[in-house]
């Protein structure tokens, strides 16, 4: 588990990624991150962009039935 700090960038908040998590992860300057939520919290997470273009597009068609699923 890595603590993360919010930090006032202009009007915005940003967060600085430990060392040792960039490298984890392989992440570079300009790389997009998502936070996810899930059931327990929320998570920081890489994904390639196209896969959530179609995760998107589900999302959005089968939004009833997987809020019915969600229980």
């Amino acid at each position: 588990m890595h603590k993360l700090v919010l930090r006032r960038i202009g009007r915005s908040l940003g967060v600085t990624l430990p060392p040792e998590m960039v490298e984890e992860m392989g992440l570079a300057a300009g790389d997009t991150l998502f936070l996810v939520k899930r059931e327990d919290g929320y998570a920081i997470v890489r994904l390639e962009d196209e896969a959530m273009r179609v995760y998107h597009r589900g999302a959005a068609k089968y939004r009833n039935a997987l809020r019915d699923l969600a229980g």
